[in-house]
């Protein structure tokens, strides 16, 4: 209704917005996968002597995520799938992400996908950590370094504001440049304007940023999301991301 011009989320929600006809389209990343698996925050955890070792052991499984056609969901059915997986051979149940380490423990669920800073909380509580959700090595369902969180926008905006679109996306991208190189102002933000604990911050493991989309990873994800059904429409990734 035009009261928001701008608002951010994981690449998957928006993807399905798109499929069923909101005519959004991506004009800057924030949070990006890492460049290395070991050290992506979005992962799959399960408790210790847990029969998954890998994203095919799903198969048969119960596995707690967010939402579905969430980014966490999509990105570790992405991965399981590219590892020989049954789509449908997982049982997935949603929950919020302060739930899924007290799940797991209790073994209502025999893993989470799950993001910092609840991945973390986990460890320290002794839970192990078996893959990465978006960049497991050889079955990776974004490219390395891209964006799964971007900022969007109508078509309809965008078409009519296109030089506050491109303000706004140089600022993003300087935001995200500064970011990946520079943790401790980041931690800063988080500590000043988030209110997060300095303890909780300093032990983070924090994703990539990248202001540049990447329609292959798009694509990726959409390919994904059309063979689990989660969307119906041939949709083309370069179509979804806004070009100044």
């Amino acid at each position: 209704n035009g009261q928001i011009q701008f608002t951010g989320g994981a690449l998957p929600p928006f993807i399905a917005a798109v499929d069923s006809g909101v005519p959004l389209q991506a004009v800057v990343g924030t949070s990006a996968a890492v460049e290395n698996a070991e050290d992506d925050p979005n992962r799959l955890i399960v408790k210790p002597g847990s029969e998954i070792d890998r994203p095919a052991d799903l198969a048969g499984k119960v596995i707690a995520v967010n939402q579905i056609g969430s980014g966490p969901h999509v990105a570790a059915l992405g991965t399981y799938v590219n590892d020989g997986g049954d789509p449908g051979a997982v049982e997935w149940v949603t929950m919020p992400f302060p739930e899924m380490v007290a799940a797991v423990e209790a073994g209502t669920v025999d893993g989470a996908a799950i993001t910092e800073p609840f991945l973390t909380q986990g460890l320290n509580a002794g839970l192990e950590s078996k893959f990465s959700l978006y960049i497991e090595p050889g079955l990776e369902v974004v490219d390395p370094g891209s964006p799964y969180v971007v900022l969007t926008a109508t078509r309809d905006y965008l078409a009519e504001n296109a030089d506050i679109a491109e303000r706004v996306r140089s600022a993003i991208v300087e935001a995200t440049e500064i970011a990946a190189s520079d943790r401790a102002t980041v931690d800063l933000v988080l500590i000043e304007d988030a209110g997060m604990d300095p303890e909780v911050v300093a032990s983070l493991i924090l994703p990539g940023f990248k202001g540049e989309p990447s329609a292959d990873s798009f694509q990726s994800l959409i390919e994904v999301m059309r063979g689990a059904e989660i969307i119906k429409q041939p949709l083309k990734g370069e179509d979804l991301i806004w070009m100044p």
